[in-house]
């Protein structure tokens, strides 16, 4: 509804329900990116209506895949992303160690998928080994799996029936940057106050 009703409004209509839920992914379902993309996806049809869009034969105009495509490529809108993401991240920097240290191994993994998922006691392992000054006060199993829990919760992870926890989705790696700067990042880490 935040996506399909406001450009509704304005006489827009998407090709596919698909393109909707791309934008959702794209965006980790967090509303503040969803408007941001959205505002970018507007801005862009605005500007390149005339070569889009027919205007003998709309509203409605239909938005497609490559509107999407050739909105997301704004380096603009991808940094805003970015951004907007990390500062969910900073709200507590074991977040972000967490985070960097799923991804790194996610990528690492054959075929670097995130079906990848890992038990608390990895993460827990993972974390202290990157970070062990940051993490001392959450070691214990239960404290650290109230932490990614909290990270369920921001949208950062996922949790399995069976109690693993992975990234959310691929784009969660993409927010959090290459292989090489999700590498500089966890060694920087060892070194944090």
């Amino acid at each position: 509804e935040l996506i399909k009703h406001p450009l509704e409004s304005l006489g827009y209509r998407f090709e596919s329900i698909d393109l909707v839920m791309r934008i959702i992914s794209q965006t980790n379902y967090y509303p503040s990116l969803i408007q941001l993309y959205c505002k970018y996806l507007l801005r862009h049809i605005s500007n390149c209506n005339t070569v889009f869009f027919d205007t003998r034969k709309s509203p409605p105009c239909i938005i497609t895949s490559k509107h999407l495509d050739e909105a997301y490529k704004n380096q603009d809108l991808r940094e805003a992303i970015r951004y907007r993401f990390n500062l969910t991240l900073d709200l507590d920097p074991r977040y972000e160690v967490i985070a960097l240290a799923l991804a790194l191994y996610s990528i690492s993994e054959e075929g670097g998928r995130l079906e990848n998922t890992f038990t608390v006691s990895q993460i827990r392992e993972d974390a202290l080994t990157w970070w062990n000054k940051g993490f001392y006060e959450s070691a214990s199993g239960d404290s650290f799996r109230v932490l990614l829990d909290e990270m369920v919760g921001l949208g950062i992870l996922r949790n399995n029936e069976d109690g693993k926890y992975a990234l959310r989705s691929p784009n969660v790696i993409t927010l959090l940057g290459t292989l090489e700067e999700i590498e500089k990042k966890l060694e920087a880490s060892e070194n944090r106050e």
